[in-house]
């Protein structure tokens, strides 16, 4: 059996909750996990460098994680010299392309060459339902936030042994405070724009 990358959260977070089992607790992580990556947009994540096709204008995004799409961070395209140099790609205007969820990305104009490995994509993810399959570095940054959203839920439960509102209140602002933390990281680092981000200077 595989073991949940939040079972150290588990472990930590126990003692507030006495008589909830195990399985609840992590099914409320997993909420709040993703909770927190939808509204932070925090978690980063670099698509596998994709083959550029001549004339194509239209491609899927595949994430290395059991996790959808959310935004497009950051697009790039690079030439054969560049690759083969270790370049990074020249930075594409959000004009210039298109996002359809799940999965698709398209160009306003195709490719006039085939590029192996010239499309870099970074995007934000969020997990899958029922999923713990999420970055260790997100998890290990941002893991009192996710835990202060999961005990703040957890401890605002009416007619539970481990109800506990002003204490749920208390975890409530961690959570925020976490939230804005997060979101001030990325707003630093990108400029958001309709259909996503665009590098900031």
């Amino acid at each position: 059996m595989q073991i949940s990358r939040y079972q150290d959260i588990i472990t930590k977070i126990a003692p507030w909750l006495p008589g909830c089992e195990q399985n609840f607790i992590l099914q409320q992580l997993r909420e709040a996990g993703r909770v927190f990556c939808e509204r932070s947009d925090a978690w980063e994540h670099d698509i596998p460098s994709i083959d550029l096709v001549e004339d194509q204008e239209d491609y899927t995004l595949v994430p290395s994680w059991d996790a959808r799409i959310q935004r497009i961070l950051e697009i790039r395209i690079n030439t054969e010299e560049g690759v083969t140099n270790g370049d990074e790609g020249a930075i594409q205007d959000q004009d210039s392309y298109d996002f359809s969820p799940p999965d698709t990305l398209s160009f306003v104009s195709a490719s006039s060459s085939d590029v192996t490995d010239g499309l870099d994509v970074r995007v934000t993810l969020v997990p899958e339902p029922d999923s713990d399959d999420i970055d260790e570095w997100f998890l290990d940054r941002w893991e009192k936030g996710i835990r202060a959203l999961a005990l703040s839920e957890m401890l605002s439960m009416k007619n539970r042994p481990w109800s506990d509102i002003p204490l749920s209140a208390k975890f409530l602002m961690d959570y925020r405070n976490a939230l804005n933390k997060a979101k001030a990281e990325i707003a630093r680092k990108y400029k958001k724009t309709t259909n996503g981000f665009s590098a900031s200077g």
